[in-house]
């Protein structure tokens, strides 16, 4: 086995058959770094596949040379759990001459694809691994057609159940003269080459800074975006609120299907910084940060139509930072920038009852920074990109 830094809690079995039964949880592994001066951000960004046997941790600051001062060149860590332990089976690194490698991961459900974003790698660019055994080779490297200075092509993505379609945000892309319009582009895949299917982007209710593509989640079937804009304004006069907007696909053309607003919200106040969608494509939710000490938006769907639900809001102290959700859209994970992440359960249309709160072990945490659940929402994969190991829970039982 290889150990590498601190990545992940893992989170097991629930202790209740019933689906809105209360959640405790328990450690049931640590991936912990031989020298986390090597490993920076390990876990920054994690996925893991539905069965909850394979998972995938980005390292944007895996450092390679003699020491910690060697060059920085990004790096993924693949894992795999068998009948005891998990374990690191592979390791996939950067290049030197590619910046900002494994800011963003995201994994099928099978376990079988992972999709790699670099952002910062000049316009940004996105790599796509295939599984071979227990090795994980580069199957395509994933460019848009069209680009723009510095238009962080990656900086969010997703792959739907298949591994057929990945949905890439590009929030700082130039639409013609309107600077940070944002866009997010699709990719479909045959056999093993990817083509890009669509770009989309706001068109004539674009304006400068709109930011769209900053946040960016498909559906298990990929029919169905949700794609955050967290700078944009609902009207040319109104307040740089953000909005999220669904995307629906009829064979290979997208067109929008709802805008998706939040209430109440103010200028600045980030609305759709953080998307999470369930994988029927059936329930969304959209993270307004700033609005106060932040808030999150619960919309569902019947048909096309789509009904804002509830809106959790922090009371007070630290503010929600990111939000996930498991693929049955049954629990919802909330991060609060103090490093803690709350568990909620989904007891009815407008009511998610607080599980557990889960708090870092070490002073020096970033806990919750990656976080991704498998299809039951039965096990969590946590991840700590600002400390150098790793956690997974079994039974429901405290973590801390």
């Amino acid at each position: 086995m290889r150990t590498l830094g601190l990545l992940a809690c893992l989170l097991a079995a629930w202790t209740s058959a019933n689906a809105h039964a209360q959640l405790t949880a328990a450690l049931e592994a640590e991936v912990v770094a031989d020298d986390a001066a090597f490993f920076g951000g390990f876990g920054i960004s994690v996925a893991m596949n539905d069965a909850g046997t394979r998972a995938v941790g980005g390292v944007p600051g895996l450092v390679t040379g003699a020491t910690s001062v060697g060059d920085t060149v990004g790096g993924v860590v693949f894992l795999a759990r068998g009948t005891g332990d998990w374990e690191v089976v592979d390791v996939a690194f950067g290049d030197t001459s590619r910046a900002g490698f494994a800011e963003r991961v995201a994994m099928d459900a099978a376990g079988e694809r992972v999709a790699v974003g670099a952002p910062s790698d000049g316009d940004g660019v996105v790599f796509v691994y295939r599984r071979d055994g227990d090795r994980w080779r580069i199957e395509d490297t994933l460019e848009p057609r069209l680009s723009t200075r510095s238009m962080r092509f990656g900086a969010d993505l997703d792959l739907d159940g298949t591994g057929d379609r990945v949905v890439v945000g590009s929030p700082s892309y130039d639409l013609g003269a309107i600077d940070g319009a944002g866009a997010a582009y699709v990719f479909t895949r045959s056999g093993t080459r990817w083509t890009e299917e669509t770009r989309l982007d706001l068109g004539t209710a674009a304006q400068r800074g709109d930011g769209l593509g900053g946040s960016v989640t498909i559906d298990a079937d990929g029919r169905r975006l949700l794609i955050g804009a967290r700078a944009d304004r609902v009207t040319p006069t109104a307040a740089r609120t953000g909005t999220a907007r669904v995307y629906v696909r009829a064979g290979s053309t997208w067109t929008e299907e709802a805008l998706l607003q939040g209430v109440g919200l103010a200028d600045g106040d980030l609305y759709g910084d953080s998307l999470a969608l369930s994988d029927d494509g059936d329930r969304a939710c959209v993270l307004a940060p700033r609005d106060v000490f932040g808030s999150v938006t619960v919309f569902g769907r019947s048909g096309t139509t789509w009904t804002r639900q509830t809106t959790l809001r922090a009371s007070s102290g630290s503010s929600y930072d990111r939000i996930f959700i498991d693929g049955g859209g049954e629990r919802l994970a909330i991060r609060f920038i103090n490093d803690e992440v709350q568990l909620r359960a989904r007891s009815s249309a407008t009511t998610w009852t607080v599980e557990q709160t889960i708090r870092p072990a070490r002073t020096v945490s970033s806990l919750g920074t990656g976080l991704a659940f498998d299809a039951t929402g039965s096990r969590m994969l946590l991840g700590d990109g600002g400390a150098a190991s790793a956690r997974s829970s079994r039974d429901r039982k405290s973590v801390v």
